[in-house]
């Protein structure tokens, strides 16, 4: 049955957190749902939203998905964070509403603080917690690979592993060692919109040529409030795949605090790639939000963005003649969060795998 999503233009509203004992996290659920049947509200779930975040830095973002999801998609969310200043697990539960207050679906959350001594304990207790017969999807702010007592344990269940960042390696070996989890990079997905102009604009076009040789290239990503230890993993995904795609080959760096400048050559010709950070916080960190492209037949090809909308403006030019400018929807430079509905509808590709693989060659040559 498809979900209505009209009451994601409704505000959530949420219960207050009730702090309980680990024995009676379901009985005052339970107690909670009794209160919500006097409003005429329904008490639903599509799936099981398991989440975890373990560095302090990264709980913005991952609340901030949660909060996107819960507008769009009903679910039990468990969601598990530590802390090593604890000494004991310490949960909470409440119910989020979504739609109108007095006629909208309730869903169930359950938070548990966990210190770090006690994180093998939480597959074990989080059994119980979980809704049968219903989908279980992960969503997880840390490397999943490197997580060695509540990852491998939830994997054999779940449908779906979403995440924010992982070495490019260790995303090869998830795809190997679990073939039957379905995977979702977020950053992979945050970037689909230029994948889709870049066909728009070159794929079965007389362009095509001018893309494949290319002299310059400049992508524009926002580096406002990126983590310091994060990878430009977008603009750096958007790079391996046009090499990939395009044949382009030898990669070589060289980067300063503003720029990183890749090296490609395509037959007889090189292919110059500036990766440009500038500090814009209208976008989500990462966001590619500008890309300029020369071809050694002197095309130019500019993507701008166009303020305040999720479009940007296509200007083609060569020595000869000049386009006539046109608009084309890039739904990562909204200012809403972008493919919330993908995440859960969407596939990775084989595309996807082949980019992995393309850019592991760039970390190993660098």
């Amino acid at each position: 049955m498809a979900l209505d999503l009209r009451i994601c233009n409704e505000r959530a509203m949420m219960s207050e957190r009730t702090a309980v004992p680990l024995p009676e996290i379901e009985k005052v659920l339970e107690q909670l749902w009794e209160e919500q049947k006097t409003l005429n509200r329904i008490r639903a779930s599509l799936f099981n939203l398991v989440v975890y975040v373990q560095d302090p830095a990264r709980i913005p973002c991952i609340k901030e998905i949660v909060q996107h999801v819960l507008r769009y998609f009903p679910c039990r969310l468990i969601f598990i964070q530590t802390d090593a200043t604890l000494t004991e697990i310490q949960a909470s539960v409440a119910t989020e509403t979504i739609g109108q207050a007095n006629a909208g679906i309730a869903c169930d959350q359950i938070r548990l603080t966990v210190p770090p001594s006690h994180l093998q304990r939480i597959p074990f207790l989080i059994l119980s917690y979980l809704i049968p017969d219903l989908p279980i999807y992960l969503l997880w702010g840390e490397d999943p690979f490197t997580e060695a007592f509540l990852f491998p344990y939830l994997a054999e269940a779940a449908s779906r592993l979403i995440f924010t960042h992982a070495p490019v390696r260790n995303i090869l070996e998830l795809l190997n060692k679990y073939p039957n989890l379905e995977l979702m990079d977020l950053e992979w997905l945050w970037c689909s919109g230029w994948r889709a102009l870049f066909h728009q604009v070159f794929d079965n076009s007389p362009y095509l040529r001018q893309l494949q040789n290319a002299r310059n290239l400049r992508i524009h990503y926002n580096s406002a409030k990126l983590l310091p230890e994060e990878a430009i993993r977008q603009p750096l995904y958007l790079v391996a795949w046009l090499a990939n795609r395009l044949k382009w080959e030898g990669a070589t760096y060289e980067s300063d605090p503003s720029q990183q400048v890749m090296e490609f050559t395509y037959g007889i010709h090189e292919v110059t790639i500036a990766l440009i950070s500038e500090p814009l916080p209208l976008y989500h960190p990462g966001t590619v939000f500008e890309i300029e492209l020369e071809s050694v037949e002197e095309y130019h090809f500019e993507f701008k963005p166009m303020q305040a909308q999720s479009k940007v403006v296509v200007y083609i030019s060569n020595p000869d003649t000049c386009d006539l400018p046109f608009t084309l929807p890039l739904q990562s430079l909204g200012s809403d969060f972008p493919y919330i509905k993908e995440i859960f509808y969407s596939s990775i590709t084989p595309q996807y795998k082949s980019m992995l693989e393309t850019l592991l060659t760039f970390e190993t040559s660098a």
